[in-house]
């Protein structure tokens, strides 16, 4: 049996999103996504992330 971490935990520990500040519905959302789309997630959100300066972050309205 294997131990998969939910697509909540995933991008938390990716330290693209900061599970603590959601909502049940955000994480409900995030956690109804395919593994896909979580992998193609986290290298998308890590390269805007590494392009906005820390005040730019919430610049697009998602959490990261």
């Amino acid at each position: 049996m294997t131990n998969k971490s939910s697509n909540t935990d995933q991008l938390h520990d990716a330290k693209i999103i900061n599970k603590n500040d959601l909502s049940d519905a955000q994480k409900k959302a995030i956690d109804s996504l395919s593994q896909e789309e979580i992998d193609s997630t986290i290298p998308i959100a890590k390269k805007l992330k590494d392009q906005l300066d820390d005040s730019e972050h919430n610049i697009t309205g998602l959490p990261f």
